[in-house]
């Protein structure tokens, strides 16, 4: 009869069914039909933040490949044409990077974010000097502090290196006396040593 499928026949369900039962089931599996992991609401809020600023966005995603980065900011509509650093733009930043303040950066580089600007100076190796931390009123203190700053370290890096959690960030040592066990372990990841010197 019209309007009947015949015995035995298999009848589709309609597209928007359909389309929903995939969607479903690829929400369910966290992949496209095809396995590719779908975009999580957290990963689409990092790419209105920082596109087309690609490589920092592949600092935040570590799980993403350039490539699928720059795919679906396109498909977002969120991608410019990204900027080729000049080799007259790269002098100038290598003149600038390392002692200018950051207003008189933006000001040579108005088409740029900061996070671009750093990337780039990161990418041809030019570094900005570490400004050299307040001194305490410990000695051996300033002794550690002095060392990092020689070797290009953060408080952060120390306490990750010594295995203090955040001890050397919290910086309780500027109003305290220092901890000798976090110091000591501090010298011997510096490079230090330790001596005795005994009053005649």
């Amino acid at each position: 009869m019209s309007g009947m499928a015949r015995s035995g026949s298999f009848a589709l369900p309609p597209a928007e069914e359909l389309r929903g039962r995939i969607y479903e089931q690829m929400r369910r599996r966290g992949t496209t039909l095809d396995g590719q992991r779908l975009w999580t609401e957290a990963e689409v809020e990092i790419l209105q933040q920082y596109a087309p600023d690609y490589d920092a966005i592949q600092q935040k995603l570590k799980g993403r490949t350039y490539e699928a980065i720059r795919k679906k900011s396109n498909k977002m509509g969120l991608s410019k044409r990204v900027h080729v650093w000049s080799a007259a733009e790269i002098a100038k930043l290598r003149r600038l990077y390392r002692s200018a303040s950051k207003d008189e950066i933006f000001a040579e580089f108005p088409f740029s974010t900061w996070s671009m600007i750093t990337n780039a100076a990161n990418r041809y190796r030019i570094f900005r000097p570490r400004a050299p931390y307040k001194k305490s009123k410990h000695a051996i203190m300033n002794a550690i502090l002095d060392r990092c700053v020689a070797i290009g370290w953060t408080v952060a890096d120390l306490d990750s290196e010594c295995q203090t959690g955040r001890y050397f960030r919290d910086r309780s040592w500027r109003r305290n006396k220092p901890k000798p066990s976090a110091v000591l372990k501090a010298i011997e990841v510096l490079g230090g040593k330790v001596s005795v010197k005994w009053d005649e």
